[in-house]
């Protein structure tokens, strides 16, 4: 694991480009924000780094793959994966030094736990090498949507399903592209994205989608969700509020 950086204009800049590079063995994965089945959430830490505001880590679009128990992780299996991070200094006029401490896992056959601590001196002004690997990892980062905002890629509606404890959600994908989609919700509720139908209509389709776990409490109205929706070399992510009353009984 390193961090790198990319250009930054000269004179005072209070933002910089960066990234968190993590090379794998071959035949080796590592995880998404959200595992999926199994597996072990990156979690990245900056504490301790200097003149730092805010560092804000950017996830490229996910791949699923079979975790070995019957179920389905979510992460990347390339030899270098490249995580992008907007770096904002606390003050323009000073340099930020970048202190990273990561926990995270990488899988061949077994979840194997890692961790690894990084540093890196922002510098203003720098040509860096690093500029296409940094635009290309940010290419591949879900552009963020909202429900039912046209677009190549769209997650048009959240729908109740006839089967209990499910909820259909439909998505508009160009072409044939066989699409993907990742659900993230609040503790302590999971869902499984189960089969893709396409639809009547050219690029429409719909998702069944299983609540495996969710919130029984009397109180409760419904859940944040993060939609990813992923096809071919695009994506989108979506986050909106489901109602409860979809997915119950």
């Amino acid at each position: 694991m390193r961090l790198i950086q990319g250009s930054s204009p000269s004179g005072q800049s209070s933002t910089y480009e960066a990234g968190i590079v993590l090379k794998l063995a071959s035949g080796f994965k590592t995880y998404w924000r959200h595992p999926g089945d199994s597996g072990v959430p990156p979690v990245f830490r900056f504490e301790g780094s200097e003149n730092l505001k805010e560092a804000l880590v950017h996830y490229p679009m996910p791949k699923s793959f079979p975790d070995g128990a019957g179920g389905l992780s979510f992460g990347y299996a390339k030899p270098e994966i490249i995580l992008p991070v907007t770096v904002i200094a606390a003050d323009p006029k000073k340099p930020v030094t970048l202190k990273l401490q990561a926990d995270y896992a990488v899988c061949n056959t077994i979840c194997i736990p890692a961790n690894g601590l990084v540093e890196l001196r922002m510098k203003q002004g720098l040509q860096s090498p690093f500029n296409a690997s940094l635009k290309q990892a940010m290419a591949n980062v879900p552009v963020l949507k909202a429900l039912g905002e046209p677009g190549e890629l769209q997650v048009t509606a959240l729908r109740r399903a006839t089967a209990p404890e499910h909820l259909d959600i439909e998505v508009r994908v160009p072409g044939i592209v066989q699409p993907e989609l990742f659900l993230e919700g609040e503790s302590p509720w999971f869902f499984e994205a189960k089969a893709f139908t396409p639809g009547p209509q050219a690029g429409m389709g719909t998702f069944s989608v299983a609540v495996i776990e969710r919130d029984k409490s009397l109180d409760c109205t419904g859940a944040d969700l993060v939609l990813t929706l992923v096809a071919g070399k695009a994506a989108i992510e979506v986050r909106t509020r489901l109602d409860v009353a979809l997915v119950t009984p």
